[in-house]
């Protein structure tokens, strides 16, 4: 059930807020993007190069920092980007839209991701698209997955499907959210929870068992949805590295304990994400982003009424890999898109 006691919003210290003239700025940048679909090496080229260069230095600092850095916060936000005046209807498919007339949204979410790393494709999610459009879908409304709208999606990374079951070698290092569309009602909320912030809050002993390579994770149910079958993961822990700087994996469609004390450690763990007062909150409304350390923190969705039709709610999600050489045995012709 979804925790309303915590409703913090990103502090301020970690939103990035462009102002009128560096938004225009950025914008008119922007009108020189081609689309993604044609030549997509052209189109990251000129959205890194061409535009989001444009940004003010302090701006690029920010964001440079925060994907360099362990000691960084585990979300930035940034507010009052530019906006497609004329968005087209929300694709009920979330499926891209190679007919746009604009392609002003995914040359910012290329161009910022790029910053961050290497934005990367996965032929098992959203078709190999690098940019992937993020709407709830009528028949996933009730999944643990981006398609859901009706259950509240659990705390999570952003997990990869991997035939070898080595699920987390693979996974995002980072992911972008931006919005380009709220859903009607505007009470869709993104939660958050760096994983350092709650470690003092667990038991010596339950950490300990965290850290064990006792926990198997299913894959996401977009990656499985056509044999319907869970997937489980090879062992591995659920937190890993120094209490100073630690690593969490979660995934939203189940995490198997394989021992006693590692059931009690999960279920203590889910409830401290759950009702920990450093939880943050946010509402993307159009022309915000938040950027997401995929490896220090896990993000969870509340629950709300979509209208599966044109005005429903739109986002647009990118993964970014700081290093690609890691995917190497899953190359494909296409290189920044893999099996």
């Amino acid at each position: 059930m979804e925790n309303t006691t915590a409703r913090n919003e990103v502090p301020d210290n970690n939103v990035i807020k462009l102002t009128s003239l560096e938004k225009r700025k950025y914008e008119q940048a922007l009108q020189r993007i081609g689309s993604p679909y044609q030549d997509r090496e052209a189109f990251l080229l000129e959205s890194y190069c061409g535009t989001v260069t444009n940004l003010p230095r302090n701006v690029l600092r920010q964001i440079l920092d925060f994907a360099r850095f362990h000691d960084s916060q585990g979300v930035l936000k940034i507010e009052n980007l530019p906006v497609d005046q004329n968005l087209p209807a929300t694709p009920n498919d979330g499926q891209g839209i190679p007919s746009k007339q604009c392609y002003l949204p995914e040359g910012i979410t290329a161009g910022i991701s790029q910053l961050l790393g290497t934005p990367v494709g996965f032929h098992t999610e959203k078709s190999g698209d690098i940019i992937h459009n993020v709407v709830p879908i009528k028949q996933g409304s009730y999944t643990q997955s981006n398609q859901g709208s009706k259950v509240f999606l659990n705390f999570h990374n952003e997990f990869v499907y991997e035939p070898d079951h080595e699920f987390v070698p693979y996974n995002p290092d980072f992911l972008v959210l931006q919005c380009l569309r709220p859903d009607p009602k505007g009470i869709a909320t993104t939660y958050f929870v760096e994983i350092k912030d709650v470690l003092p809050d667990l038991p010596s002993e339950l950490l300990q068992e965290l850290k064990k390579p006792v926990f198997k994770m299913s894959a996401p149910s977009t990656f499985t949805r056509d044999n319907g079958e869970k997937i489980w993961s090879k062992k591995a822990p659920v937190i890993s590295g120094s209490n100073d700087a630690p690593q969490i994996n979660l995934s939203a469609n189940g995490v198997e304990a394989t021992t006693d004390l590692g059931k009690k450690a999960l279920e203590y763990l889910y409830k401290l994400l759950e009702t920990t007062p450093k939880k943050k909150a946010v509402k993307l409304r159009q022309g915000e982003m938040v950027l997401i350390n995929n490896r220090k923190s896990v993000h969870a969705r509340g629950i709300f009424e979509p209208t599966f039709g044109t005005d429903d709610r739109w986002l647009q999600r990118c993964y970014i890999k700081q290093n690609i050489w890691d995917l190497r045995s899953r190359v494909t012709e296409d290189n920044r898109i893999f099996n």
